[in-house]
C-alpha cells in the first residue's frame, strides 16, 4: 500500500471522526447514527485499499449518509 493512500485514508478518516463529534456535541445526530456511520466507513475503507480505490468510491459515501455530503464533495 503506498503511503498516499495511508495518508488519503488517515485524511478522511479524521474528516469524518471530527465531523461526527461535531454533529453529536450540537445534538444533530444520534449516538447509534453516529455509530452506524462510523461502522459503515470503517467497512467501505479497509486499510488495503489503493488510491485508485478510495478515489472511486469517495463521492459515493454519502449515497447510504447524507451527513457525509459535505466531506466527500
Amino acid at each position: 500500500m503506498s503511503n498516499q493512500t495511508n495518508k488519503l485514508l488517515f485524511q478522511l478518516e479524521q474528516e469524518v471522526a471530527q465531523l461526527l463529534l461535531t454533529y453529536l456535541e450540537k445534538f444533530n445526530i444520534t449516538f447509534e447514527r453516529a455509530s452506524q456511520i462510523a461502522a459503515f466507513i470503517l467497512a467501505h475503507l479497509p486499510e488495503n485499499m489503493t488510491d485508485e480505490q478510495v478515489m472511486k468510491i469517495l463521492p459515493s459515501l454519502d449515497d447510504e449518509f447524507i451527513e457525509l455530503a459535505g466531506i466527500v464533495q
